[in-house]
């Protein structure tokens, strides 16, 4: 009953399919095929067969014979049915495979588009880390982030000169390296309390540690990094250095200082300088009035007037520290000025046993520059070699010549004390120097105490000193684009180097600024 439904349903396919022009009979079914035999004019027979796939006709297929003496049987119909459903099925894949084409076709546009979508959103992702690559570089405040463990995956330029050296250089990569222990302790255990928190730390002043071992104060800043899930992803470390800003302090500290000094160093000499003249003039007058005075009195009178020449030589270097007098350049010699400066100092030393010597190299070039005040530069070197020395020991004033390499020159961001040591803009890489070395072989200075030496007040020769001899030599040396070099150890001695530019190079430096 159900085939007989589904062959009613076919035919009625066909019969919307196919028109004929001539009356169809003879309808049969063979096999539960449907087909039809009828006779037509001029033909002996004629068959049409179903092309049906799936229980659908999608088309049909005629077979006539026009041989008279043969007709179409009954049992042709089987053999023309296996022909036709072969047919049936090779339209039937053509019709799929043509959908086929058209959903790969689709695909591939779809395919094309997400690629293309794909495409734009990673040049927008990669423009983005680029910026933000730039952005982190490039900023002025050193950035650090570390994983929650705190290995370091990103420092930047910036923190790479606070620290003075890349992430390669760091030990075990680990930001713990640039804290001082006890300090990395205290911002391990606020990271460790703070769980959950964005913002763990903020302008918090400490001293961290550089990779060459050097103290860097800074103010630091600490925050936590989530992802967009909030999970936890490490810790952001912003680093603004804060040597300069100590440096510019120090210097508006020292200015300050200056200014007040200036006020009281004018005021001294004129209160001091004229009881001190009136002391020193006593003491003359009574050693010409006593002039058969016991060892007492003239050991006495000896006391009054160093202690006038102290005092008078007290005023003398505060006032040149305060206030500078003018410097007057012209060509010097420096043969002939080295040579007048050791001899000098010779004799004031004449009863002594200390051994100062002179070497100079052959043919030096001459300098530019202010004679007395190279003269009280000299001289003090020579005195403070002297007095650290033994009451027999060695001093050796030694000339030489050389050029200025990038280790001589000082950076003009570098605000260390040990660019006290270094040339200052203008002079360059190459250019020439006269190395002036004061070389004593005695006692050396200890580490703690070197980087003070250029200090105002600060001495070692407890009330004997005013701390303002090397301060003022370096001050003199300043203006003359030069730089002193101080290199000591305990034990084996001191070395103290002037180094000046050549007389056409420092006329050059003039002409430049």
């Amino acid at each position: 009953m159900v085939q007989s439904r589904k062959n009613e349903r076919i035919v009625l396919q066909i019969r919307e399919k196919v028109a004929l022009n001539t009356k169809m009979g003879g309808c049969y079914f063979e096999c539960g095929k449907l087909s039809f035999l009828s006779r037509v004019s001029g033909v002996k027979s004629f068959a049409i067969l179903p092309l049906i796939v799936n229980d659908e006709a999608i088309g049909f297929m005629g077979f006539t014979n026009y041989d008279p003496t043969k007709k179409i049987q009954i049992g042709d119909i089987a053999k023309f049915q296996r022909f036709v459903d072969s047919v049936a099925l090779f339209f039937h894949n053509s019709r799929l495979y043509d959908e086929l084409e058209k959903w790969n076709t689709t695909l591939e546009n779809r395919v094309d588009e997400k690629t293309s979508q794909l495409q734009e959103a990673h040049d927008t992702i990669w423009n983005y880390k680029e910026n933000l690559k730039a952005i982190i570089e490039n900023t002025a405040s050193g950035i650090i982030a570390t994983d929650p463990a705190g290995v370091i995956t990103v420092l930047n330029r910036a923190a790479a000169q606070i620290f003075r050296g890349g992430l390669q250089e760091i030990p075990g990569h680990h930001v713990r390296a640039l804290f001082r222990e006890g300090d990395y302790a205290e911002v391990a255990t606020s990271l460790a309390q703070s769980e959950g928190e964005q913002h763990i730390a903020r302008n918090l002043e400490r001293e961290m540690v550089a990779i060459d071992g050097s103290a860097v104060p800074v103010k630091l800043s600490i925050s936590r990094l989530n992802s967009r899930n909030d999970e936890p992803l490490g810790f952001i470390y912003t680093i603004h250095d804060l040597r300069e800003v100590r440096f510019l302090e120090s210097q508006l500290l020292h200015g300050e200082k200056l200014r007040l000094m200036g006020q009281m160093a004018a005021g001294i000499s004129h209160e001091i300088n004229t009881p001190l003249g009136m002391i020193r003039a006593s003491a003359a007058h009574l050693r010409q009035i006593l002039p058969e005075a016991g060892d007492a009195v003239v050991k006495h009178l000896g006391f009054i007037e160093d202690a006038v020449e102290r005092g008078t030589q007290f005023i003398r270097e505060m006032l040149e520290f305060s206030k500078p007098s003018p410097t007057r350049f012209h060509k010097i010699q420096v043969r002939e000025f080295i040579e007048k400066a050791v001899e000098k100092y010779r004799l004031k030393i004449h009863d002594s046993e200390i051994r100062l010597g002179c070497e100079i190299v052959e043919a030096t070039p001459p300098i530019y520059g202010d004679l007395q005040k190279l003269n009280q530069v000299v001289f003090n070197l020579i005195e403070n070699a002297c007095n650290a020395s033994a009451a027999s020991g060695e001093v050796l004033v030694r000339v030489s010549l050389g050029t200025a390499g990038p280790d001589d020159i000082a950076n003009e961001d570098d605000v260390d004390p040990v660019a006290k040591s270094k040339l200052a803009a203008p002079c360059q890489v190459g250019a020439r120097l006269v190395r002036i070395s004061v070389i004593d072989q005695r006692s050396g200075i200890p580490p703690g105490i070197l980087g003070r030496i250029f200090d105002p007040f600060f001495s070692t020769k407890g009330s004997a000193g005013t701390g303002l001899g090397l301060a003022i030599a370096l001050s003199l040396v300043k203006r003359h684009h030069g730089a002193m070099e101080v290199r000591s150890k305990v034990g084996e001695g001191t070395t103290m180097t002037l180094k000046l530019p050549l007389m056409d190079d420092i006329i050059e430096f003039e002409r430049m600024i």
